[in-house]
């Protein structure tokens, strides 16, 4: 088991707060106010020991500057200590980029050449709250703006927290060797720092225990045992020169026996390992300690006690992080119990309860993943390219507008010198300048007389289709309408009720045939009105819709619909509507034309560059001398059915036109009766 995304992370959630306001209080560090006032030992008295980061302290900050005049350098150190508080404690982001954003607020307008300090502060908080809310590419974009600034440039205290930054996004992104080296080189530049004593401990303990994890994680245990001890030996260093850190030397302990057991178990020590995680548990598994450090140990000897069928174990430490959860949220480490609780609860038969732990498992590490995800999306040193070659533009720019302003003197002088013949220059040109708007003016209008004659011809092509649909209307309808009042008429007559019948079937099939039609001149005209709307449909979802939609048709005729389908289940990307119709309309002319019992077959198949989709039938067939005609609006090609159906001539001219639109072609194969197969073929 995995502790955890950067197990030292202690430091950079509930410690790491001590040090940015340590830093920032430091009378002799770096950041120093412009002003002398009272914020120094105020935010310095919240600031010392380790319970200077509780949410408690906020309101007491707030009151103590209540009514008072502040300067710009003590703004800064209390929005950074709220943003600080919550981005590393209270867990609020969101709330951190409000107080970040704020910073930014007061130093609207001001230069950084003359807050440097107030600038690199306000850029590092923004950066840290953008990155505990997951947003790592704004996050590294403000890193860099601190690294650009002029403290960060020539401080190699400030130096080391960008590189400090950087080396946890990297960890963050399991580059381990890039992070570890930028590790060493935190700690290289932290030599420099003019910190308190607390502070430079601090920071270099953390620093020694990173590298050590990034070491393990990239598999050299060996380096990441040496660096660990080192880590061991610095604490215990500074516990003889500082007892004063005592309580945070055993927090400090705790941590790195933790990791230490990784190291144990990955050798095949299991004991020497156990050993270690109940130290650290131990040590940090209560109020005031690193607990979610704890948590991840005590996860790792629970994960022990399984392996080596230690149930009772199991059961204690399960219900003892459970109950540690519950006072400290841990998400990753929520993860991992529920999945032992799945194990245990299976192990035991539990079969239920194993159910509902899976179900948590899985439910809660994929939020987690997915919210995860977005730190793998930046490329660090892609990222520092392209910032660095915006600069080399920004500067370039800078550089080419002091040309610009040279360039203009000196044409300003030279015009001065020649302006008489530029007179006579600007009248020729004037008239060469006529010349060319005439005859830009006359191409243009020969361009806007080819697109209205293109205009008018699609008009014209448009009211000859409309006026044939009208003819079309007006000559199929007014037959079966027509016989309709005499249809009436004679039921009104007819004393026999099987005639009455019978003549109520002629006028049902009349009006169901003038539905028919009406349908298809609906669908002609929503066709070419209603553009094209493509979506991703799975090819049997496809093959299942036109089934159903032709099932009945089918029926009536007795036939049987075989489908042939070699293309499986990919997805295609079509107007999924659009084209069941073009797949309706041609198997129902298969069974218009097909005799009752017949067989209609749906096949497609598919290439690496298209979709071919083809209706076989075994019916009447097309004549040679109408098959060139079938697909056209004005067709002569219509024939009735093998039951007398009717046909309108309107179903094929609209399946052309929407593969057309497909980017697809149509065509036919046929003989006299011997059948027929429409084939379609749609680009992928």
């Amino acid at each position: 088991m995995k502790a955890g995304v950067l197990k030292p992370l202690y430091t950079y959630t509930t410690l790491f707060f001590v040090l940015v306001f340590a830093i920032s209080c430091s009378n002799k560090g770096t950041y120093l106010s412009k002003e002398s006032s009272a914020i120094d030992s105020l935010i310095n008295k919240l600031s010392a020991g380790l319970p200077a980061y509780r949410t408690n302290y906020l309101p007491y900050l707030d009151s103590a500057i209540a009514g008072k005049e502040l300067g710009i350098s003590d703004k800064i150190r209390i929005f950074e200590y709220k943003a600080g508080a919550y981005s590393f404690h209270i867990k609020k982001p969101d709330s951190a980029e409000l107080y970040a954003d704020s910073m930014l607020l007061i130093l609207k307008g001001l230069s950084p050449n003359d807050y440097p300090d107030e600038f690199t502060k306000a850029y590092l908080a923004n950066g840290d709250a953008h990155f505990t809310n997951q947003k790592y590419n704004e996050a590294y974009t403000f890193y860099y703006k601190a690294r650009q600034n002029n403290t960060i440039k020539i401080d190699s205290c400030a130096r080391k927290e960008y590189s400090y930054r950087v080396a946890m996004i990297l960890y963050r992104q399991e580059k381990y060797l890039e992070a570890k080296d930028n590790f060493k080189q935190a700690f290289i530049e932290s030599q420099g720092c003019h910190d308190t004593r607390f502070v430079k401990f601090f920071r270099e303990q953390e620093l020694l225990n990173n590298i050590a994890l990034s070491y393990y994680k990239a598999g050299l245990t060996d380096s990441a045992r040496l660096y660990y001890y080192k880590a061991l030996d610095f604490i215990l260093a500074n516990t003889q020169i500082n007892p004063d850190n005592a309580r945070f030397n055993e927090m400090a302990r705790g941590v790195i026996y933790g990791n230490l057991g990784d190291v144990l178990l990955k050798s095949g020590d299991r004991k020497g390992a156990a050993d270690m995680f109940r130290k650290s548990v131990a040590i940090n598994l209560r109020k005031g300690s690193d607990v979610n450090d704890a948590q991840f140990s005590y996860l790792k000897l629970a994960t022990l006690y399984y392996e080596n069928n230690q149930l009772d174990s199991l059961n204690l430490a399960l219900s003892d992080i459970r109950n540690s959860l519950a006072g400290f949220e841990n998400k990753k480490a929520s993860i991992q119990w529920h999945w032992l609780m799945w194990k245990y609860n299976d192990r035991k038969n539990n079969i239920a309860e194993a159910y509902k732990n899976l179900q948590h498992y899985n439910a809660e590490k994929e939020t987690f993943d997915a919210a995860s995800k977005s730190v793998y999306e930046i490329d660090i040193n892609k990222q520092l390219d392209i910032f660095e070659r915006q600069r080399a533009l920004q500067q370039a720019e800078s550089d080419n507008k002091l040309k610009q302003v040279y360039i203009i003197l000196f044409v300003v002088l030279l015009v001065s010198v020649i302006s008489a013949a530029l007179i006579l220059w600007y009248n020729w040109y004037r008239s060469r300048r006529n010349v060319k708007q005439l005859q830009l003016l006359n191409q243009k209008i020969n361009e806007q007389n080819d697109h209205l004659e293109i205009t008018v011809s699609e008009l014209e092509k448009n009211a000859r289709e409309k006026d044939s649909i009208l003819k079309l209307v007006a000559h199929d309808l007014r037959t079966p309408v027509a016989s309709i009042p005499t249809l009436v008429q004679l039921i009104f007559d007819e004393k026999d009720e099987h005639q009455k019948t019978e003549l109520l079937q002629v006028i049902r099939s009349s009006c169901n045939s003038s539905l028919n039609l009406i349908n298809d001149i609906l669908s002609t005209s929503t066709f070419s009105n209603k553009p094209m709307e493509k979506q991703d449909i799975s090819i049997e979802t496809f093959i299942n819709d036109c089934e159903n939609l032709v099932k009945v048709k089918i029926s009536e005729k007795k036939q049987k619909l075989h489908i042939n389908n070699t293309a499986g289940n990919s997805i295609i990307r079509i107007d999924t509507e659009k084209m069941k119709r073009v797949i309706s309309n041609l198997i129902t002319n298969a069974v218009k034309f097909s005799p009752k019992g017949a067989s209609i077959t749906f096949s497609i198949e598919q290439t690496d560059h298209q979709l071919r989709l083809s209706v076989s039938d075994q019916g009447i067939g097309i004549p040679k001398e109408l098959q060139s005609q079938v697909f056209d609006l004005n067709t002569s090609a219509k024939r009735k059915g093998t039951d007398g159906e009717k046909s309108y001539g309107l179903g094929l001219y609209i399946c052309k036109q929407i593969v057309l639109a497909h980017g697809g072609k149509i065509w036919l194969e046929s003989e006299v009766n011997e059948g027929t197969t429409f084939f379609v073929e749609l680009p992928l």
